[in-house]
C-alpha cells in the first residue's frame, strides 16, 4: 500500500514538472489539473485507510485503561505510567519506524495525522472521563499517562503541527472543582460537553448513578455508543435522560434531598444544550 501510494506520488510530481516545462495554454492547463488532483486524493485515500486501521488499534489499546487500577496507595513517581501507554507507546513507536516515515507524500500524510491525533485525544478523554474509582494518586497517575499519551502522538508522526491543548486542559480540568468544571463549560470551547458531562456524573457517582450505568452499559458499552452517536445533541440528550432518571428515583424513594452535585449536573446540562443550539444556529 505504502509503494502504491508513493508510486501514484511521484506520477503525479513528475507530471506537473514536465507540463512546467511545456508551453501550454490556460486552458490546456485548466483542463488537465482535475486529473492531477484526483492523483493526489487517491493517495490521500490510501492513507487514510492505512491510518484507520492504526487508529483503531490505537482505540483498542485505549481501552484497555478500565483494566488498570486508579486508587492507589502511593504517589506515583513522574516516570510511572500505565500499562495500556507503555503498549501505545511501543505501538507508535513501531508503526511510524516500520510504515510512517516511509510515505514520500508528507503534506498529505500530516493532513490525516492531524484528524488521527485529534479522534484519538477526544477518544482517550472520554474514556479517562468514564472513571469513577480514582483517588488523588490515581490522578496523578492519570496525568502522567496524558502527558505521555501526547509524546506517544509525538512519536506516531513527529512532524506533525498538532498542539494538543484540548487534552492539556483537559488534564488539568481532572484537579477542578464542581464550580470550576461548570465555569470552564461556560467559558471554552476546546473540550466537549459530552466529555465535561462524563466527568461530572464520574464525580457523582455513586450518589447520581453514570447514565450508562443506570441503562445496564458498562464502560465498552458506552464507548461503542459515543462511536455512534458522534453528533454533540444525541450525547446530551442520554446524558439528560440518566439525570431525569436520577430525579424519578429520588422522587420513588421519597428521598428528603438531591445529591449535592445535581445542581452542578442541571446547569451543565442546561448550558451544553444551549451550546449545541447556539451552534446548530450558526450553521
Amino acid at each position: 500500500m505504502i509503494n502504491i501510494a508513493n508510486t501514484v506520488y511521484a506520477f503525479r510530481n513528475n507530471s506537473i514538472e514536465a507540463l512546467d516545462k511545456m508551453s501550454l495554454s490556460l486552458k490546456a492547463r485548466n483542463g488537465i489539473k482535475p486529473s492531477l488532483d484526483k492523483l493526489e486524493s487517491a493517495v490521500v485515500n490510501i492513507i487514510q485507510t492505512w491510518l484507520g486501521h492504526a487508529q483503531n488499534y490505537i482505540k483498542d489499546i485505549i481501552k484497555t485503561m478500565h483494566k488498570e487500577k486508579y486508587v492507589l496507595d502511593f504517589s506515583p513517581s513522574s516516570e510511572k505510567t500505565s500499562l495500556y501507554i507503555r503498549e501505545l507507546n511501543t505501538f507508535t513507536g513501531r508503526v511510524y519506524q516500520s510504515y510512517l516515515n516511509k510515505f514520500s507524500c508528507h503534506l498529505c500524510l500530516e493532513m490525516a495525522m492531524s484528524d488521527v491525533i485529534k479522534r484519538c485525544s477526544e477518544f482517550l478523554m472520554m474514556h479517562i472521563a468514564m472513571l469513577n474509582d480514582v483517588n488523588e494518586f490515581g490522578l496523578m497517575l492519570i496525568a502522567n499517562d496524558i502527558e505521555q499519551f501526547e509524546n506517544c502522538m509525538k512519536q506516531l508522526y513527529p512532524a506533525s503541527d498538532y498542539t494538543f491543548k484540548s487534552i492539556r486542559l483537559f488534564s488539568s480540568a481532572l484537579k477542578f472543582d464542581t464550580g470550576q468544571l461548570v465555569d470552564l463549560l461556560r467559558a471554552s470551547d476546546l473540550l466537549k460537553p459530552s466529555v465535561l458531562l462524563m466527568l461530572m456524573f464520574s464525580r457523582a457517582h455513586p450518589e447520581v448513578t453514570q447514565p450508562h450505568l443506570a441503562a445496564d452499559m458498562d464502560n465498552l458499552d458506552m464507548s461503542k455508543w459515543f462511536e455512534q452517536h458522534p453528533q454533540e445533541k444525541d450525547r446530551i440528550a442520554f446524558f439528560n435522560s440518566g439525570l431525569e432518571a436520577y430525579v424519578q428515583r429520588v422522587r420513588t424513594e421519597g428521598a428528603k434531598e438531591y445529591s449535592k452535585y445535581y445542581p452542578f449536573l442541571r446547569t451543565m446540562m442546561e448550558v451544553s444544550f444551549d451550546k449545541v443550539s447556539s451552534s446548530h444556529a450558526e450553521t
